[in-house]
Order: structure tokens, then C-alpha cells, then sequence
């Protein structure tokens, strides 16, 4: 019982940790674009996304490699995936004034960003197609 009071207790520390860091990352970046000339968009989209997706590449590499569990891997990228958009619904429903791409349409870097999350899907379910061998 002591043990998984425990692992919550690090788990809720860790997501109030990477809480915290985001929106002084977020904050940052906005200061970059400021003093650079840089467009919002641009920060966002190369270095706030880069940045942000660290943690998942981290996971699903210890998954695969530390813990031998490759499902664990592509279950997290494609949660991922779904709490991003889970995210952008709850941002666009709290934004009254204006719907959320419509301010984010200024910069026009939105439609980029979001064509490379919308293959994992597809390469999910290709990849449950393949043979799948047995490794030792």
C-alpha cells in the first residue's frame, strides 16, 4: 500500500513540475519571438513544439528500451495526439470573443503545425498490419 501511495505521490509531483515548467517555457518562447523579430507562430511551431515533445520522446524511448513494452510507446504518442486536441477544444471554448484559429490564423503557421500529427493515426493502424517477429 506504502509503495503506490508512493508512485502517486511521484506521479502528481512530476505533473505539477512539467506544469509549472510549461508555462514559464511558453512565457520564454514569447520573450524569444519578442526580442528576435520572430513570429509568434514561428516559436511556436519550431520551438515550443520541438521543446514540448522531449518528454514524449523520452518515454517512449525508455519504454521500448528499458521496459520492453513498445505498446506502452505508441499508446502514449497517439494519447498524446488526443490530449493535445483535447487541449485546443478546451482552449478554443474558454476563448468567448473569438474563436481560437481565428486569432491564430494571423500568422498562418497553424495549418503547418497541425499536418504532421494527422499521419499517426494512419501509421498506427499500418503498422498493426504488419508481421510482426518475435524478438529474443
Amino acid at each position: 500500500m506504502r509503495a503506490m501511495v508512493w508512485l502517486w505521490l511521484q506521479f502528481l509531483l512530476c505533473a505539477v513540475l512539467i506544469a509549472r515548467a510549461g508555462l514559464v517555457l511558453s512565457a520564454t518562447a514569447d520573450r524569444l519571438a519578442q526580442a528576435h523579430g520572430w513570429g509568434r507562430g514561428w516559436v511556436g511551431l519550431a520551438l515550443l513544439a520541438t521543446v514540448t515533445s522531449l518528454p514524449e520522446l523520452a518515454s517512449g524511448v525508455s519504454a521500448v528500451t528499458l521496459v520492453d513494452a513498445p505498446n506502452l510507446a505508441v499508446g502514449h504518442a497517439l494519447g498524446a495526439c488526443v490530449v493535445n486536441l483535447l487541449f485546443l477544444g478546451v482552449v478554443d471554448a474558454l476563448q468567448r470573443r473569438q474563436p481560437l484559429y481565428r486569432h491564430a490564423s494571423a500568422t498562418r503557421s497553424h495549418s503547418r503545425r497541425r499536418s504532421p500529427a494527422l499521419p499517426r493515426p494512419a501509421m498506427a493502424r499500418a503498422g498493426r498490419s504488419l508481421p510482426c517477429t518475435a524478438r529474443d
